[in-house]
């Protein structure tokens, strides 16, 4: 693997909760990968304990471009509450420190909703009507110049600082790229 300069990691997500007592995975740093995609979809609420403990193990230092794609289904969790998918956990098991994509200089990130097109729920409009909720760790890539969003949703961004009590550190960007619906087009404009 010294010579991968590629590299995609998909993870899929069943229904089924994983009771995490003691994992722990041997560290892997993988140095000349400089393109680097992590899709992660999930089919229910779940928690994010092995998710977070796996994807702590790796480490991508001469990474320049991350692709992070997230999928999801939108639901009621609540009767009377209003349908949405959150996909801070997610981020969050990916974006844990500083350090972990020191070099990275563009940076893509999707959320979709996989049910938006579901011809045969009898929630559809609002399914896709519903809210995609996911905070942005835009701190923890200190290089990043590029920043591409895309969703198939009704996107609702916010920044996230990841260290409680600190300054909200953003980096120099260059470029933002925003592909979206025209729902979603206020709360991406409060984003940016």
């Amino acid at each position: 693997m010294k010579g991968l300069e590629s590299f995609a990691l998909k993870l899929e997500i069943g229904s089924q909760d994983y009771a995490v007592r003691h994992a722990s995975f041997k560290k892997a740093e993988i140095p000349r990968v400089r393109r680097l995609k992590i899709e992660i979809e999930c089919q229910r609420l779940r928690r994010c304990d092995l998710l977070k403990m796996f994807l702590s193990s790796l480490s991508f230092p001469g990474a320049v471009d991350l692709h992070v794609k997230l999928g999801g289904c939108i639901a009621k969790i609540h009767v009377e509450g209003e349908p949405y998918l959150s996909l801070s956990q997610e981020m969050g098991s990916i974006f844990q420190h500083d350090v972990q994509f020191p070099r990275v200089k563009r940076f893509c990130l999707e959320a979709n909703a996989l049910n938006i097109d579901a011809e045969d729920s009898m929630y559809s409009t609002e399914i896709q009507q519903g809210q995609i909720l996911l905070d942005i760790p835009l701190g923890l890539l200190p290089n990043v110049k590029h920043f591409t969003l895309r969703s198939n949703g009704c996107l609702r961004p916010r920044l996230q600082n990841p260290i409680a009590g600190s300054a909200l550190r953003i980096p120099a960007l260059e470029t933002i790229t925003v592909q979206i619906i025209k729902w979603a087009a206020i709360n991406v404009a409060d984003f940016i």
